[in-house]
C-alpha cells in the first residue's frame, strides 16, 4: 500500500507537466492558425486590389512598339477600369476598384510650329463579382474644354472639330463586361471597335512615332468607339473570334465622305442604320499576332437623301517580334456604294504601312532605346484614278527610361500630289 502511494505521488508531477506541455502546444497551434488566417485574408485583399477589371483578351497581343505582350501590357496598366458606386448598401468596396491612364505631350515643327498636350486619359474600373465588371475611360483632348480665342481674338465654342475649336472631354469606354467562361467574353455599352492595331492598344509607350500613323487616322479612324454589344471567343490553339453589333459612322456629303468625320462618339448620334464588325485573330506562336477584320454598314450616311450608301471596311494586320527586332504592317480599304461618293472618288479609300524596328537595352537603370522606319501610302480619293496618293516616310526613335515613360522624336517626309512637307516631331508620354 505504501509502495502504491509512493508511485502515485511520484508520477503526479510528471502527469501535470505533460498536461502543461499539451496546453502550451495547443496554444501555439492556435496562434499559428490565427496567423495563417490573417495571411490568407491579406492575400485575398491584395489580389482584389491588383486584379484587372476586365479579363485580358488573348487577342490583345503584340510588342506595340515596346516589344511587350499586349495581354501583359493591358494587365500592367490596369485599363478597362471604372468607378463603382452603390451595391444598394450606400458603401463602396474600394478594393474592387482599379485606376489607370496615360498622357501625351506633342511638339510639331514647321509648318505647324505648335505644342499640344494632345491627350490626358483616366480609366476607372470596378469588379462587381468574379465574372461581372465595369470599364470606363475618360479622355481630355488638347488640354482644355470650352472656348478659346484665335489669332484675331475671336472666340470659338469648344465643340465640333477639336482640331479647330480647342479640346473635348470624351467618354471613350463605358461597358459592362461578362466573363462567361474562361474562353467566352461579352461586353455591352460604349466599346472600341475591334479594328486595326492602335484602336484598342494605343498608349504612347506601345507604338513608335509621336503622332499616330496616317492610315490608322484617316482610313481607320482610330479613337473609334460605338454603342453596342461585342462577344469574343478564344480557342486553345491561339485562334480567336470577335463579333460586334453596334451603332455606326455617319458621314455626310458636305464632308465629302470623310471617314474620320463620321465618328459621332455616341453623343446624340444618329442610329437609323447599325454596323457589324467581325474579326479573326491568331497569336498561337510567341511573338506573332495576325488579324483580319470586316466591318459592314448598311448606310454610312445614316440619313437617306437620294440613295443609301452601303459601306464595307476590310482590314488585315500583322505584328511580329523576335528578340530586339520587330515588324508591324497594316492594310485597310473602304468600298462605298453611292453615286455621290463615286463622283468625287470617295467610293474607294485605302492605305497601308510597313514598319520595321529595333529596340536595344542600355543596361543598368538607363532603360531601352528603339529606332524605327515607317513607309506609308494611302489614298482617300482612290476612285478618281487621278494619282491622289499620299506618301509618308518616317524615321525616329523612342527612349524608355522605364517601361511606363517614353520620349519620342521622328522626322516625317510627306508627299501629297505636288505638295511636299517635312515635319520634325517631339513627344513625351506616360502610362500607368
Amino acid at each position: 500500500m505504501a509502495s502504491c502511494f509512493l508511485m502515485v505521488s511520484t508520477s503526479a508531477p510528471s502527469l501535470a507537466q505533460n498536461i502543461d506541455d499539451l496546453i502550451q502546444k495547443m496554444e501555439k497551434m492556435e496562434r499559428q492558425i490565427q496567423n495563417l488566417k490573417r495571411q490568407i485574408e491579406d492575400a485575398k485583399a491584395k489580389d482584389n486590389k491588383t486584379r484587372t477589371i476586365s479579363k485580358p483578351h488573348k487577342h490583345d497581343h503584340g510588342h506595340g512598339g515596346g516589344h511587350e505582350d499586349r495581354e501583359e501590357h493591358s494587365k500592367g496598366h490596369g485599363h478597362g477600369g471604372g468607378h463603382g458606386h452603390g451595391h444598394g448598401h450606400g458603401k463602396t468596396d474600394w478594393s474592387r476598384m482599379t485606376i489607370g491612364g496615360f498622357g501625351e505631350l506633342h511638339y510639331n515643327g514647321s509648318p505647324k510650329n505648335e505644342v499640344d498636350f494632345h491627350r490626358f486619359v483616366l480609366a476607372f474600373g470596378y469588379r462587381f463579382n468574379d465574372w461581372i465588371s465595369l470599364s470606363t475611360e475618360l479622355s481630355l483632348e488638347h488640354a482644355l474644354v470650352g472656348s478659346h480665342a484665335d489669332e484675331g481674338g475671336e472666340e470659338h465654342a469648344g465643340e465640333g472639330n477639336e482640331e479647330e475649336h480647342g479640346g473635348e472631354l470624351e467618354l471613350e469606354q463605358a461597358s459592362i463586361n461578362f466573363d462567361l467562361t474562361d474562353a467566352w467574353d461579352l461586353k455591352a455599352g460604349v466599346i472600341r471597335v475591334p479594328v486595326g492595331l492602335l484602336n484598342q492598344i494605343h498608349e504612347p509607350g506601345t507604338f513608335y512615332g509621336v503622332e499616330r500613323n496616317s492610315v490608322e487616322t484617316a482610313i481607320i479612324p482610330t479613337g473609334w468607339w460605338e454603342a453596342g454589344v461585342i462577344t469574343s471567343y478564344h480557342f486553345r490553339n491561339g485562334l480567336g473570334a470577335d463579333a460586334m453589333f453596334s451603332s455606326g459612322l455617319a458621314v455626310t456629303d458636305d464632308d465629302a465622305f470623310s471617314i474620320r468625320s463620321g465618328r459621332k462618339k455616341v453623343s446624340r448620334a444618329p442610329a437609323k442604320d447599325g454596323s457589324f464588325t467581325g474579326r479573326l485573330r491568331w497569336n498561337g506562336y510567341p511573338g506573332v499576332y495576325m488579324s483580319a477584320v470586316v466591318n459592314y454598314q448598311a448606310n454610312i450616311l445614316q440619313e437617306t437623301k437620294t440613295q443609301k450608301a452601303p459601306a464595307w471596311l476590310t482590314n488585315v494586320n500583322m505584328d511580329l517580334y523576335k528578340g530586339p527586332f520587330a515588324l508591324r504592317a497594316l492594310w485597310a480599304r473602304w468600298d462605298i456604294s453611292n453615286s455621290a461618293a463615286k463622283a468625287n472618288g470617295k467610293d474607294e479609300q485605302w492605305g497601308f504601312y510597313i514598319e520595321p524596328s529595333y529596340r536595344h537595352p542600355l543596361g543598368g537603370r538607363w532603360g531601352d532605346v528603339g529606332v524605327f522606319y515607317r513607309y506609308t501610302l494611302l489614298d482617300q480619293t482612290a476612285g478618281d484614278k487621278d494619282g491622289s496618293e499620299e506618301m509618308h516616310q518616317q524615321i525616329g526613335l523612342n527612349y524608355w527610361p522605364i517601361r511606363n515613360v517614353v520620349f519620342k522624336a521622328d522626322y516625317d517626309w510627306q508627299t501629297h500630289g505636288s505638295n511636299q512637307d517635312n515635319i520634325f516631331n517631339l513627344g513625351l508620354g506616360y502610362q500607368f
